[in-house]
């Protein structure tokens, strides 16, 4: 039972920390910029455009449009940033470890209560049959009634 909660405890964990990188994968993808300067390097490169080009007013709110998406995502970037530390830390080796070697533990118990189940199931056979050979000649008389 123990090494069952155990398992059921590591798999937990690891498909938690999964679906979490999942999410955050996702998010990166969606912003596509990985830090803060890329953003405000892409927001100085279209203000920059838009001060010394000339352009139609349809492409001009486009790009309007996009600096204040770069506005909006770049918060979201430094929060990505901090949890994917914080996903990184929370894997924690040691509490894999622990958990590793407690499962470890209950293996080896698991394993020796195995070996002597077997044990004594041979006796268990021994003694079977070490009473059949001395009820040999009284076991007629048993299935005669």
């Amino acid at each position: 039972e123990a090494r069952n909660e155990i398992k059921a405890n590591f798999d937990s964990q690891q498909q938690q920390q999964r679906q979490q990188r999942a999410e955050l994968n996702k998010e990166k993808k969606s912003i596509g910029f990985t830090s803060e300067q890329e953003i405000d390097q892409r927001i100085a490169e279209i203000e920059n455009m838009l001060h010394t080009t000339s352009m139609p007013l349809r492409e001009e709110k486009k790009l309007v449009a996009e600096i204040q998406t770069l506005k909006k995502n770049r918060g979201k970037v430094g929060k990505l940033n901090a949890l994917e530390a914080n996903l990184s830390s929370s894997g924690d080796a040691s509490t894999k470890a622990a958990l590793l070697a407690n499962r470890e533990n209950i293996n080896e118990q698991f394993s020796i209560l195995l070996a002597e189940k077997k044990e004594l199931l041979a006796k268990r056979a021994d003694l079977t049959t070490q009473r059949a050979e001395q009820r040999g000649p009284i076991q007629k008389y048993i299935e005669q009634k």
